[in-house]
C-alpha cells in the first residue's frame, strides 16, 4: 500500500509541476523557461499568479504529503 501512495502522489505532484509549467509559458516565455529550470522561480510564478496557478499548486503539494504518507508508511516498523 504504501508503494502505491508514493507512486501516486508522485504522478499527481509531476502533473501538478507540469501544469504550472505551462501556465508560466502561456504568461511569458521567460517565466515559462525559468519555471522549467529553477524551481524558485516556479514558486514566485504561483504566488504572484495565485488566481491561475492554485490549482495546479494544491494538486502538487497533495501529491507530496501523499508521498510522505507512503515514505512513513513504508518505514514504519509495523509494515
Amino acid at each position: 500500500m504504501a508503494n502505491v501512495l508514493i507512486i501516486l502522489g508522485a504522478v499527481m505532484a509531476l502533473a501538478g509541476w507540469i501544469w504550472i509549467v505551462v501556465l508560466a509559458f502561456q504568461d511569458h516565455i521567460l517565466w515559462g523557461l525559468g519555471s522549467l529550470f529553477i524551481p524558485l522561480v516556479a514558486f514566485i510564478f504561483v504566488v504572484t499568479h495565485w488566481g491561475k496557478a492554485w490549482k495546479p499548486f494544491v494538486i502538487q503539494l497533495l501529491g507530496g504529503i501523499l508521498i510522505a504518507v507512503g515514505g512513513i508508511m513504508q518505514n514504519s516498523p509495523h509494515s
